[in-house]
């Protein structure tokens, strides 16, 4: 071997062994894991406070045969511990579900971060942690400190944050910013109202007085119709689903205030199961949802209106099957003739009338 061709040799092995440490560092760094948190050393059980809060949106202006679409207000979610409870301190402490609560603030205090992504607050709207641009805006009570968070969206399960009042954006992980829900219903019980297997129901509404029973088939039966009225079934079952069972969508509080209109509700529902009665009246719209409250329940709540407008608008004829169409024959024939009589032939045409008839 010539002294260049060592040369050579030498030089290939030096950059082999070079990539190879490189490499090696390389997925060394790549599975480390994150030491620092974004809350430091806070834990879950030391936050007694948060708020969650998504940004909304502009109206946008009406394009020429297009309708305008309204602005979409931020949606705000407050959630207090009190004791070792979790409560909505806006409606009079209506208890909230401490597992879900605690779930989310896990996440947060424990979500890490690694050295910033940006320094500079001309980078704050494009990862979405500006004031004005961010995803959510989440604020937490540690130690009775109270420190806000502006979230923005990143891949999988991390997001880019930035704390209020600092220029600093880190990349979190153990978090995503559709993890953090604006709802407050996510963090409650919405089982308001659940009968399952009612045997007679009462409706009053502004339309009518309705009375569904079951009888022993398991069929239902109206009250206000006549005994041979055809109900039509998948009505009934629809009603009856929409009547049984209301899910919350918002607590409001224990007092009644005279815009919920519940002491001059749109509709009264008493649903019977055995010896068990369940009352709730339905009040005033509000966006697209209606006040409620039931007996025996000490808060009043909002329900999506869409499964109550069956219910508001209910008459008992409404349960009747639709009669036939206008050029079908009756099932006996011709009115006025015995039954069977002035049928068609089997293959044939059906009578048409004389002209001027």
């Amino acid at each position: 071997m010539t002294r260049t061709n060592q040369i050579l040799a030498a030089l290939l092995i030096a950059q082999a062994v070079l990539l190879a440490v490189t490499w090696s560092s390389d997925i060394g760094r790549a599975g480390d894991v994150d030491t620092t948190t974004l809350f430091g050393d806070a834990t879950a059980a030391d936050v007694t406070a948060i708020t969650i809060q998504s940004r909304g949106k502009d109206a946008i202006p009406k394009r020429p045969g297009e309708p305008e679409r309204a602005a979409v207000p931020p949606k705000i979610v407050q959630l207090a511990r009190k004791g070792e409870s979790w409560v909505v301190p806006g409606a009079d402490d209506f208890p909230a579900d401490a597992a879900k609560v605690d779930e989310v603030i896990g996440k947060l205090v424990g979500a890490t971060r690694r050295d910033p992504v940006a320094t500079s607050a001309a980078s704050h709207n494009a990862l979405s942690v500006g004031e004005a641009t961010y995803d959510k805006k989440v604020t937490l009570t540690v130690g009775g400190e109270t420190r806000t968070l502006y979230v923005g969206s990143a891949k999988g399960q991390s997001v880019h944050a930035r704390f209020d009042g600092e220029d600093t954006v880190y990349l979190a992980r153990g978090v995503s910013a559709w993890g953090l829900a604006d709802g407050i219903d996510t963090y409650i019980d919405t089982s308001y109202v659940d009968v399952a297997e009612p045997t007679r129901i009462e409706v009053q509404n502004a339309q009518a007085t309705i009375t569904l029973d079951k009888d022993d088939t398991g069929a239902w039966r109206v009250a206000e119709l006549r005994p041979d009225a055809k109900v039509d079934e998948s009505r009934v079952r629809s009603f009856v689903g929409a009547a049984r069972v209301l899910r919350a969508v918002e607590p409001v509080g224990k007092t009644a205030k005279p815009e919920y209109g519940l002491d001059d509700p749109e509709a009264t529902v008493t649903l019977s199961a055995g010896e068990t009665t369940t009352r709730y009246v339905i009040g005033a719209e509000v966006d697209d949802m209606r006040y409620v409250k039931a007996d025996g329940r000490d808060y009043i709540v909002r329900v999506r209106k869409f499964g109550l407008d069956s219910v508001l608008g209910q008459t008992p004829e409404k349960f009747v099957e639709e009669p036939m169409g206008p050029d079908a024959m009756p099932p006996g024939g011709i009115p006025g003739l015995p039954p069977g009589l002035g049928m068609p032939a089997p293959g044939s045409q059906p009578m048409m009338p004389p002209p001027g008839h």
